[in-house]
């Protein structure tokens, strides 16, 4: 084994370590993690005949510990989870009574920094803004499959919702703006929905499966918000297909480590997962030109035996590839 592939074999490790106790979405779960950590301690623990040296060794591990985890939190631009993750384990370390943990200044300041500051996401919650965003999304979908996105016009839009012009206006000053927000907020339902299949503990070919079916199952039911997607570019000139892209991986930071998380038997290939992830969706969107071209005349659901049959045939390891899915 060569330098590059024990590197990659230590990295790969630290994936799977670090996503048991992380959601695909980055948030992280404080019990799975000090299930991981007492269990750690307890190993170092075994190692030593007095409670002194435990203490001392304990200090050390966790202060490596600490500083490789954080410098990869910080490098994903994760600071909330690191500071959750740091107190979590300085609590840990505190019932433990280990001796002092050493933290690199550099991440200390960040820490201490951050505190109680940390970016909270703003949602709007006013029902009567809420619902006339709803309506005007609801009108404009039918617009855009009716007329076509580039012949769709406000004033038709308004005339589906049973808003003023003036009100969708102050709104939306176009319909780019409108195409924006609505994608925006499609794109959180999807990495929602991804990240809630992903946060399951059960077997990763099952998960997969399931993504796949849920993927199908929303163009099928979202077949205009789809072409949108794919066909369409956002008001600054920018593919909503690149953005869409943009926007999993952004909501999605510790997919990879999940996933590598979840490979406990070894089923995966050892590969890069974003490119498989975008693979799988690149493969899905031949299909599914091909469904719209024929009109939408079959069930698209019906082609998930064939998606996952490729797909596996090309990420799993020896016999547990293309066939292997079927119950």
């Amino acid at each position: 084994m060569n330098k590059t592939d024990t590197e990659m074999k230590i990295r790969v490790s630290f994936y799977g370590k670090i996503g048991e106790f992380f959601q695909p979405d980055g948030n992280f779960d404080r019990a799975r993690f000090l299930v991981r950590l007492g269990r750690s301690l307890e190993d170092v623990k075994k190692k030593h005949k007095t409670e002194k040296t435990y203490k001392r060794a304990g200090a050390e591990w966790l202060s490596r510990y600490l500083n490789e985890v954080l410098v990869y939190l910080f490098e994903k631009g994760m600071a909330g989870a690191a500071l959750d993750l740091f107190r979590s384990a300085i609590s840990e370390a505190k019932n433990r009574m280990l001796d002092p943990i050493a933290v690199a200044p550099a991440f200390l300041e960040n820490i201490i920094a951050l505190g109680e500051s940390r970016d909270e996401k703003t949602k709007r919650t006013n029902p009567s803004w809420d619902n006339k965003r709803k309506a005007i999304f609801k009108a404009a979908l039918n617009v855009f499959e009716r007329d076509g996105y580039p012949k769709s016009t406000m004033d038709a839009i308004a005339a589906g919702t049973g808003i003023g012009k003036a009100s969708i206006y102050r709104m939306y000053k176009n319909k780019e703006a409108l195409l924006d927000d609505m994608l925006q907020e499609k794109f959180n339902e999807i990495a929602a929905e991804i990240n809630k299949i992903h946060s399951q503990e059960s077997d990763v070919l099952g998960q997969i499966q399931e993504m796949v079916s849920y993927w199908l199952s929303f163009i099928t039911d979202n077949y205009t918000v789809y072409t949108l997607i794919h066909n369409e570019k956002n008001s600054a000139g920018v593919s909503n297909r690149m953005l869409f892209y943009d926007h999993i991986t952004a909501n999605l930071p510790m997919f990879k480590e999940r996933i590598v998380a979840l490979n406990k038997e070894n089923k995966l290939k050892t590969i890069n997962f974003y490119t498989v992830f975008y693979g799988i969706l690149g493969y899905i969107d031949g299909i599914v030109v091909k469904w719209l071209k024929d009109e939408r005349a079959y069930d698209l659901t019906g082609k998930s035996l064939e998606i996952l049959d490729v797909i596996f045939t090309g990420i799993l390891t020896g016999d547990n590839g293309a066939g292997k899915h079927r119950r």
